[in-house]
Formats: C-alpha cells, structure tokens, sequence
C-alpha cells in the first residue's frame, strides 16, 4: 500500500538507518528525491538498487517531489527528509487521505530540549485540527498523502514551505486529516534554526497571505493552535486585553512637578510606583507561565511524549521567556516583510532556499 519518497539535499543523512527500519513494515517500496547528490549518497542508491529522482543542480523541493510522486507504484506515499527516521507508521492511515505523524527531536543538548517542546506544541496543534476536521498544514519531515490526492490537488506548489501548503490545500478542499505513528529529526543548531525558522516563517506568510479569508472562517481552530505553536502570544493578548495602568504612568509625570514635596520625598514616591508597576506586570506574567506549565506538564504526560517531567519543566522557564518570543517575534518581523514585498509585486524568497 506505501511507497516511501525520502527528500535528500547533497548527503545521504539518515537513509541507511530508514532503509533497515522500513524493512520491518514489510515490502516498501523507497524512492529517493535528491538534489546536488554526492558521491556516497549516489554509491547508496545504486548499491540498494533504489528507485531515484536525482537532479545534479538544486531544483527546490516541491520539483523534486513531484519528480520523485511520478515514480511512486502505490496508492500512498510516506515523505521523509533525510535528517529524520522513522520510529513506526499509523496504524489507520488507510482511513484518511493525509495523515501527520508524530514527529520528536534526538536530545543531545539544552537547544535540541527547547526544539522538543516546540515540536510537541506543533504535534498538539496537529491534534487539535484532526478533532476539528481541519488542517493547519504538514510538517515535511514526515507526512503521508494519497498519491491520487496529490495529483488531484496539481502535486506540491513552488512555494516556500511546499508541505505546510498542500496541507492546507487538503483540509479547504475537504479531505480527511489524521494524526499518528512517530519519527525522530534532527535540531539544527542555533544558526541553523534561526535559517530554518526564516524559511518557515515566510512560507507561513505565504500560506496565510494566499488563504487569509479561509482561515478566518475557521476561528475556533486557527486561535488556539497559534497559541499553541506560539506560547508568546498568550502575554501579548494579555496585554492587549487589560488596560494599561493610565493613573501609575501620569504619577511618573507629575510627582517630579509637586514642588511642595521634598526631592527625596518624591524620589521614594516614584520608587514606589515603579515598583507597583513591575509588580502588576510581574503578576501578570507569573499566573500566565504559571497555568502555561501546569497545561504543558499535563499534556506531556497525556502525549506520553519522550521527555523527563523535571527536565521539561526546567526548560519550561528558558523556553517561555527567550526561545517562545524569539520565535514569535521572528515570524512578525517576516510576515511584515512578506506582506510589504507583495504590495510592491515582490517575492520574498529565504537566501538559503530554492522555488
């Protein structure tokens, strides 16, 4: 019933060990889609004798997997990207027509932690859509898609987030989303996420500037996985909702101003309304991260996610207050630039990224 199309840049990464691992689901066949091949990733393939969509130039990889979809023989076809292996498949795929599969990070340092909640909030998202009959999109590294689905949607689209993009395209066309099985990825480092992230960010852009009005109708699903996928969001609607304190901030004017007073007098006044200020916030900000762990804790147990409970809270601090708002604020700085490059009849396409 699978075929399995593993999406390679330049090295063979992980495709060894998905080879023996595939081997346990039976007779699979693999298709390998691969861009600027070097020479062992070309040794593997002939050696295996694998079905092969190889390009010695960078053709993006929407054109690498459509190449690589017209190869396949069967009715669905598993994407993987090099980097990732593949743990077990959904034992239900059958009965839908695109299915999202768990994905989980090899921790081998604090970063790849931080990652690792990142893809549990994206996981939970993902979730949420397959109660809601919808789709927020697919996580390339690993997906399954009916070939014919595929091919009645027109294949992948030369957009910058090829995959996110057809998942959309699934859920507003009305076919069925599902979640299961699991595969482990890799975390790049910090360079590599904050390019990584760039990549995601503009095609994220893409995909909401191109569906907007779809979404909008979908509210009850697009809120709430944002929040998720963005934990950062949580503070700023908080601080979008409650007023600002109007009388503590005229106080900062107008205490200097009451000559009556004596200097120091005044000085120990405005101490004291800084410090009521930064209290409120800090209150604020407590209950949030506070109901934000608790909810985290619970849902990793409930995942069964691969992680320690007193690691995953540990993180929970550096994750909430640096790694949440950078990811955050890097995909509005982004959007913005997406949205102004549209409006001037440009494309905005990452440095590091072929369309």
């Amino acid at each position: 019933m699978l075929s399995v199309i593993i999406a390679a840049y330049r090295t063979k990464g992980l495709i060894e060990e998905n080879l023996k691992k595939l081997r346990n689901f039976g007779n699979i066949e693999i298709i390998i889609a691969a861009d600027e091949p070097d020479e062992e990733l070309l040794n593997l393939i002939a050696e295996k004798g694998l079905k092969a969509s190889i390009s010695s130039q960078r053709r993006g990889k929407w054109r690498a997997l459509n190449d690589a979809v017209k190869l396949a023989s069967n009715p669905y076809i598993l994407f993987l990207d090099s980097d990732t292996l593949i743990e077990s498949l959904p034992e239900n795929y059958t009965e839908f027509d695109a299915v999202e599969i768990r994905k989980e990070v090899f921790r081998d340092g604090f970063w790849s932690w931080l990652v690792n909640i990142d893809y549990m909030n994206m996981f939970m998202a993902a979730k949420l859509a397959e109660k809601l009959k919808g789709c927020l999109g697919l996580n390339g590294a690993a997906f399954i898609v009916r070939k014919d689905v595929i091919q009645e949607l027109g294949g992948f689209n030369s957009t910058v987030t090829e995959d996110a993009e057809l998942g959309v395209r699934i859920a507003f066309n009305g076919y069925r989303f599902g979640t299961g099985g699991k595969a482990v990825t890799k975390a790049p480092d910090f360079t590599g996420w904050l390019r990584q992230r760039k990549r995601w960010a503009a095609g994220g852009a893409e995909i909401v500037l191109n569906y907007f009005w779809d979404f909008l109708k979908k509210p009850l699903l697009t809120l709430p996985a944002m929040i998720l996928i963005f934990p950062a969001l949580i503070g700023l609607m908080i601080n979008l909702i409650l007023p600002d304190n109007l009388g503590l901030k005229i106080a900062y004017l107008l205490v200097p101003l009451i000559y009556f007073l004596p200097t120091i007098f005044s000085t120990f006044i405005l101490i004291a309304v800084h410090h009521l200020y930064s209290l409120q916030n800090f209150v604020q900000l407590a209950f949030t991260f506070l109901a934000w762990c608790i909810f985290m804790a619970l849902a990793a147990r409930k995942l069964r996610w691969g992680v320690n409970l007193a690691m995953l809270l540990a993180m929970l601090p550096f994750y909430f207050l640096i790694y949440s708002p950078l990811w955050t604020m890097l995909s509005l700085t982004t959007f913005l630039r997406v949205l102004v490059m549209r409006l001037t009849g440009k494309r905005y396409v990452p440095e590091d990224w072929a369309v």
